[in-house]
């Protein structure tokens, strides 16, 4: 994190886990939610700001600069152009505009003339509907006039009069955070109990609650659990006041972003988020995702239902079954003085470690209490193992839960499975 020192990190310690995380982490922590609300008003995901602060420093004067960048990208989602030559926004696709040069699609036409290197656009690993943060620079032309791409009163008639090569895309990259950094991360969590390890999660998730029991923390925990276990389907079941599973990963897309006409940026979402309208079943989404060679296998699937029956049922009836429904607690967002100042985790890197986790099984001993367990058969089976997986993953990514904990998990997701019917 440039800008940001351990030593600035320990001024922000206000209890013995702020302590624990300066001292293990140091540079990858940082001041709980502080974009958050700015990436709210904006309509950006939360570990975009996470991002910015990693890359400008996590102190006034990085938050001031991530702050512009975030101001400057807003008029690109209207289709106009950036305020400024450094931005994030979404990037769908490329076409190719020459040897090895390509057109990247944003909601904004003007930037889709800008070329990008070829190797630039394979390096980045995109997935079409990445949120990306690109540097776009203007190069002088020995002669003939060129078109300002950033002066918003420019139209087709100027473009088609102009020339574009004058700006070129000089640094395209996708919002995600370092993977070796996940290891640092395993490393903590040894340091930790698992009382702990939910408290700094929900820190860093901006989520309310740290005075709820367990229980109550891992069922607000549950929308990160289809993030770590390929395949598995959650509802999350909450009332009107209670938030939705929001993008929460660099490697989950909401349903309503993916694209019938892509155009080229094959990849691998985890996880989809279903929340709002939706008008395309499991299969539907599937089908979709294999056009992009293929890539449905093991996708997940995180659904948000605010207690409205009549979605409820059309949730159900166009994802199938799901493996667990989870009731949601009514407290779901931190007020600010229940976070300020608290030390949480850079969630772009708390997402690579979730992602790692994917090819991960469980511990012998640990799949072996499934084994042993009874009241469960077939497809049953089969949910109560996903459901126990994904949380098992969330709580004890080390693999290292205490054999009591894991069993008194294992009997909690039996219940809610068992209850759903799954």
């Amino acid at each position: 994190m440039r800008g940001a020192t351990r030593a600035g990190r320990v001024s922000l310690v206000q209890d013995g886990l702020d302590e624990k995380v300066v001292a293990a982490l140091g540079d990858v922590s940082m001041r709980v939610g502080a974009l958050d609300g700015k990436c709210a008003s904006l309509g950006v995901p939360a570990y975009v700001g996470d991002y910015l602060l990693a890359e400008y420093g996590d102190d006034d004067d990085g938050s001031r600069r991530a702050v512009d960048v975030l101001d400057a990208s807003a008029p690109i989602r209207a289709g106009l152009p950036p305020a400024g030559r450094d931005v994030v926004c979404r990037v769908y696709g490329a076409r190719r505009m020459d040897d090895d040069v390509y057109g990247i699609s944003t909601a904004c036409p003007l930037l889709h003339m800008l070329g990008v290197g070829g190797e630039d656009v394979r390096a980045a690993r995109l997935l079409d509907g990445s949120w990306c943060h690109l540097s776009v620079r203007k190069r002088p032309l020995c002669e003939g006039p060129a078109c300002e791409i950033f002066d918003v009163t420019s139209s087709d008639g100027d473009l088609r009069r102009f020339d574009m090569v004058n700006y070129e895309i000089e640094g395209l990259n996708v919002v995600r955070g370092g993977a070796g950094l996940a290891q640092r991360l395993l490393r903590l969590r040894l340091r930790l109990s698992t009382d702990e390890w939910t408290r700094l999660l929900m820190r860093s998730y901006g989520l309310g609650g740290e005075n709820l029991d367990m229980w109550g923390r891992i069922r607000l925990l549950w929308f990160l659990a289809p993030l770590a276990q390929p395949g598995l389907r959650v509802l999350l079941v909450g009332d009107a006041d209670c938030a939705g599973a929001l993008e929460a990963s660099p490697y989950e897309v909401p349903a309503g972003q993916l694209q019938l006409d892509f155009e080229s940026f094959p990849g691998s979402w985890d996880c989809v988020v279903a929340e709002g309208e939706v008008d395309r079943g499991m299969l539907g989404l599937s089908l979709l995702l294999d056009s992009y060679e293929g890539i449905a296998s093991g996708l997940s699937l995180a659904a948000v239902s605010g207690g409205d029956d009549v979605r409820l049922r059309r949730l159900k009836r166009l994802f199938g079954p799901f493996h667990i429904e989870v009731p949601t607690p009514r407290v779901m967002r931190a007020s600010a003085d229940q976070s300020e100042g608290h030390l949480g985790v850079n969630r772009c890197v708390l997402c690579e470690l979730w992602h790692a986790l994917r090819d991960k099984d469980l511990p012998a001993d640990v799949e072996a209490l499934l084994d042993h367990a009874t009241g469960i058969r077939g497809e049953g089976r089969e949910a109560a193992r996903l459901a126990f997986a994904g949380i098992y993953k969330v709580l004890s990514p080390d693999g290292a839960m205490p054999a009591g904990e894991a069993e008194e998990l294992l009997e909690f997701v039996l219940r809610a499975c068992l209850v759903t019917g799954a």
